[in-house]
């Protein structure tokens, strides 16, 4: 059945001189293996939901602009006040469907079922492109999927066949209504969190209205995930009293914690903050580890932790974590001096080669993107970190810099140049 919906994307994109490709490939289950197998920026995946949308007022509503020619003709029973949307959006972020219904000025946006995906789309999940050729389906389109590449990519209908297209080629040709609805969101194991989170860490050593504006401040701005020390919960709590549950707690314990201190702190954590669950432990693993890791999975299972990493540790010790329970995210290994250089840290999968502040080609090429694009090396590797994988969440603990991470996730590198800095960087 998806081999009439590949035909139909090919029939209408050459008909029309647009620039693309086709890339044959596995089959892929998740947008990030997928971007990998084609060798693009998971940014550069143009997302598909297909969603029932509630609303009191159909009347300004159209469906498709295909050619009838190339319509589905599978006919879809609509129940009153109900209409269909193909809504698309960068791989990197994530489908907002409140903010896709206000969008709309309609009541309620939900998933469709399978079935009416089946009729709307003709493809199974996973495979929808962003195109509709079914005249009760409406093609809608975030804003972020035009603003920072030249060319997106996509599943044609079928999940082992992707189309590469020249962006302003598909805005052309599929003339969607563009709107805004999707979060900007990183996933670390399965939290959303914004692809820059805050180190909290220097609160201790702030006094206390210092460290309350800190939190303040970049809570203001939009952060939402927020590295509490040990120690620091009750300025914590009192700084995001007003944030509405908005925020996300991640916990850094002491290393010299035993298996039932761990589960004490964690509690005692719980009800000073106030919230049921922390959203995100790290531990330092390099003793006790399976008795550690066994204790971890526990308390996820019990709702005590969502997310949990290991805090600086190295290859064999975290191979042998993974054996007992899966590990959300990884604190990676950075030299001191490193970090001073870049003014971050990050949480990312334990890599053999890490930043290093003696990689000359790596530094001079970030310093010849920020004389390109008018910003600093700093913004540039930031970018870079936020753009190669989704399980990379830098966590900034400068507020300056904090205000300079959101410049840095608008910089939008290009596909060549993130392979540039990545080649660079294993160098």
């Amino acid at each position: 059945m998806s081999e009439r919906i590949f035909n139909n994307i090919r029939e209408i994109l050459s008909a029309n001189g647009a620039k693309f490709r086709v890339i044959e490939h596995e089959k892929a289950g998740t947008s990030e293996l997928v971007a990998n197998v084609r060798k693009s920026a998971l940014a550069q995946g143009a997302k598909a939901l297909l969603c029932t949308i509630k609303t009191s007022n159909l009347d300004e509503f159209v469906g498709s602009n295909m050619p009838t020619s190339l319509l589905l003709d599978k006919h879809l029973n609509v129940k009153s006040g109900r209409f269909h949307v193909l809504a698309v959006f960068p791989a990197d972020h994530s489908a907002n469907l409140s903010k896709l219904a206000n969008a709309l000025g309609a009541n309620k946006a939900s998933l469709a079922s399978p079935a009416e995906v089946e009729i709307l789309a003709d493809c199974v999940f996973g495979a929808v492109p962003p195109f509709s050729f079914h005249e009760q389906l409406m093609l809608v389109v975030d804003e972020n999927l035009f603003k920072r590449y030249d060319e997106i990519a996509f599943n044609a209908g079928l999940l082992e066949r992707s189309i590469v297209l020249d962006v302003k080629d598909y805005e052309r040709i599929a003339k969607p209504r563009v709107i805004k609805f999707a979060d900007n969101v990183r996933r670390v194991g399965k939290l959303s969190v914004m692809p820059i989170g805050v180190d909290c860490t220097q609160i201790l050593r702030m006094d206390q209205n210092e460290a309350i504006n800190f939190i303040c401040k970049a809570c203001e701005t939009g952060y939402d995930l927020f590295d509490i020390p040990s120690g620091g919960e009750s300025l914590a709590k009192k700084a995001l009293e007003d944030s509405n549950g908005s925020v996300k707690f991640a916990l850094n314990l002491p290393i010299n914690l035993n298996t039932n201190e761990i589960k004490f702190k964690i509690k005692e954590v719980l009800d000073i903050l106030g919230v049921s669950c922390v959203k995100l432990c790290f531990l330092d693993i390099n003793s006790d580890t399976i008795e550690k890791a066994t204790l971890m999975e526990e308390l996820v299972k019990d709702g005590l932790v969502a997310n949990w990493g290991v805090y600086e540790t190295g290859f064999d010790k975290l191979k042998e974590v993974c054996e007992i329970t899966q590990v959300s995210a990884i604190k990676a290994l950075l030299e001191p001096n490193t970090l001073k250089e870049l003014k971050i840290s990050s949480l990312c999968k334990i890599d053999q080669n890490f930043i290093n502040s003696q990689n000359l080609k790596f530094i001079n090429l970030a310093k010849f993107y920020a004389a390109q694009k008018d910003t600093t090396k700093e913004m540039i590797i930031l970018s870079w970190l936020t753009s190669r994988s989704t399980d990379t969440l830098p966590m900034l603990n400068d507020l300056n810099v904090i205000k300079d991470g959101f410049n840095a996730l608008k910089i939008g590198l290009k596909f060549d140049e993130i392979l540039s800095l990545n080649e660079a960087f294993r160098s």
